[in-house]
């Protein structure tokens, strides 16, 4: 994100071919829209992740790991956090289920009439001393609320397939370009006489 300032914790990721997800291990799911902050409050989600399932560990899970847990009311979070927490943040998790270092950037995911939305990405831990060490542990987490972002990641998509349609077409006029001049070329060397296919 162009602007990222710890807020804004968030990147997008475009394939060069569409996937097809009929065969695939993995499925999609639906980004929310953006809404009031505690329309999605008390709500229960599940992450997951590879990070530390201790904080005294130095090496990450080699199993994925999932958590459930519920998400805080933002006035809540403000409240606990205030001096770190933006309107593009979200709060999750029970002090006891929680993520950890090596879990950033995974998703928060929850079922809203019958459907997965992602509503988080995971982006920081507030440990019970700030800044976090190896003896501290993890509780708080704290996530991208993707409901804030969610326009500018479609805005993102839309401008990204606008700019490689407009390469292509530069590319596309280059060679015809290229393609024209050789055909001179040969018309000159050749007195004419050349086919053109």
């Amino acid at each position: 994100h162009e602007d990222w300032n710890g807020a804004n914790d968030l990147a997008v990721i475009k394939f060069a071919r569409k996937i097809n997800l009929d065969y695939a291990v993995f499925g999609s799911i639906c980004l929310p829209e953006k809404q009031p902050f505690d329309q999605i409050a008390n709500h229960e989600c599940v992450t997951t992740g590879w990070g530390l399932t201790n904080p005294s560990l130095s090496s990450v899970s080699e199993v994925l790991q999932k958590a459930h847990s519920l998400i805080y009311p933002q006035s809540d979070c403000v409240r606990q956090h205030s001096a770190f927490i933006t309107s593009g943040m979200l709060c999750w998790g029970s002090g006891r289920t929680e993520t950890c270092h090596g879990d950033s950037g995974g998703p928060l995911a929850c079922v809203v009439n019958g459907k997965w939305f992602q509503y988080g990405i995971d982006s920081w831990v507030f440990s019970n001393k700030f800044p976090f060490n190896a003896t501290n542990s993890c509780e708080n987490d704290v996530f991208t609320r993707v409901s804030e972002v969610s326009d500018w990641v479609w805005k993102t998509i839309k401008e990204d397939s606008c700019l490689f349609n407009k390469i292509k077409e530069v590319i596309c006029n280059v060679v015809n370009c290229i393609l024209h001049l050789f055909v001179v070329i040969l018309k000159n060397r050749y007195n004419n006489d050349i086919f053109i296919f």
